[in-house]
This record gives structure tokens, C-alpha cells and sequence, in this order.
């Protein structure tokens, strides 16, 4: 599941133009242990991002969070009319994981 998101993630990155960026699985893994982290420890948002500094930066915590992504934008069907119209496109694939 990691690894797709990185994948998912990147390409959001290429689409955009930002070529300079790539996720790895190992990214994906530090921000959600980070992530979780924060919900359960009551610390101010920088001051856990500081004390986790030796796993991820907060310059790169704040780059993976901009470009998360779980599905190719690419394939999305937008028309709300189609039969094939999905409301939950973007966070399916992290749906049925569940």
C-alpha cells in the first residue's frame, strides 16, 4: 500500500511540472508514523516535527503532505452524470485496503 502511494504521489508530482521531487516508500512510512505520532501525543505541531527532524525534515514532511496523493489523476472520471462516476475516486484504492 505504501509503495503505491509513493508511486501515486510522484506521478501527482510529474504531472504538475515538479520534476525534482521523487517519494520513496520509506517517505510514505515516515509520514504516517509522524502523522500518527501527532494524534496521539498533545505537542504542538512544529515541536514534533523537530523532535522527529532525524527521520524526516519538516521541509520534506511538508513536501510529501502537498503532493499525497492515492489514485492517478489522469483516469479520474469527472462527469457527474456517467454511471461509472465515483464521488470517493482520489481515496479509493486506500479504501479497499480496509
Amino acid at each position: 500500500m505504501f509503495e503505491e502511494i509513493a508511486e501515486q504521489s510522484t506521478r501527482y508530482v510529474i504531472q504538475n511540472g515538479k520534476l525534482t521531487t521523487k517519494f520513496s516508500k520509506c517517505d510514505i512510512e515516515q509520514l504516517n508514523g509522524i502523522l500518527m505520532k501527532m494524534e496521539m501525543v498533545r505537542m504542538s505541531r512544529y515541536r514534533i516535527l523537530d523532535s522527529t527532524a532525524s527521520r524526516m525534515s519538516r521541509f520534506r514532511f511538508f513536501e510529501v503532505m502537498k503532493y499525497l496523493h492515492f489514485n492517478d489523476n489522469s483516469k479520474a472520471i469527472l462527469n457527474r452524470e456517467s454511471p461509472s462516476y465515483d464521488q470517493l475516486y482520489k481515496v479509493r484504492p486506500l479504501l479497499e485496503q480496509f
